[in-house]
């Protein structure tokens, strides 16, 4: 809330709300001052959309120019047994999904919910993998071999540890052993500088520092998607 009757409205998802003593700081300050500095997502949504209002403009003229009116959205679900994950499907596609994303896990066989889902996918229909990056080159890759020939298989984030300065080399070499593409989410934008990755994934960047994260994108020629929890207040910003 401000001094003039404006109001902001973020969203903090699904951690934890922050304590008022965090912000303690933005009391008395020009918002536009500390718009650009803040590193909570939620604050940073509010802060934006209270400059918007202010100005009397939508949020994306704060940032550069609009290169189209829609934004893609992906689904998301918990690794569930096969014929679970095929209901899950069969759930999202009647509200209009193409593209889900899930977590492997070492419960379940991913091949085999690949192909439940493949049985129940209308075509176009593309999975989002995420291996956790806690399993070998030589470990994921005879998987990704055999995922592959499912058209259900999309691309594959955080496929092998990143912490490493030698398992760069070893997401290379993945890149050019499977024609799924590679996500980078734990290593973010460093990846598609240094062709490790196809593309990046960024998780709960406040703005200015996803503006950031997509300028490094630009230059490398690469795609970005933002992962934001949350409601619908986290919907209208992203």
């Amino acid at each position: 809330k401000t001094d003039n009757g404006l109001e902001g409205y973020g969203e903090t998802g699904n951690a934890p709300a922050p304590s008022r003593k965090q912000f303690e700081y933005l009391i008395g300050r020009n918002p536009f001052h500390e718009y650009n500095r803040v590193t909570h997502l939620g604050m940073s949504m509010a802060l934006y959309d209270l400059l918007g209002k202010f100005l009397g403009v939508p949020l994306w003229r704060l940032i550069g120019p609009q290169l189209r009116t829609w934004v893609p959205l992906s689904a998301w679900t918990m690794p569930q047994p096969p014929e679970a994950m095929a209901n899950e499907v069969k759930h999202l596609v009647k509200r209009g999904y193409t593209w889900l994303k899930f977590h492997v896990d070492f419960f379940q066989n991913v091949v085999e919910q690949t192909r439940a889902i493949q049985k129940v996918a209308p075509p176009g229909f593309k999975l989002q993998y995420d291996f956790n990056g806690d399993a070998s080159l030589h470990t994921v890759l005879p998987i990704l071999k055999q995922l592959e020939k499912f058209p259900v298989a999309g691309r594959v984030e955080d496929p092998i540890p990143s912490k490493k300065p030698s398992d760069r080399d070893e997401w290379r070499s993945l890149r050019h052993s499977t024609r799924l593409p590679i996500l980078a989410h734990a290593p973010g934008a460093a990846f598609l500088v240094e062709r490790a990755a196809d593309a990046a994934l960024f998780s709960r960047f406040p703005l200015p520092e996803a503006i950031r994260a997509a300028h490094v994108a630009e230059a490398a020629n690469s795609p970005f998607m933002l992962q934001h929890v949350g409601g619908n207040i986290t919907l209208a910003f992203l």
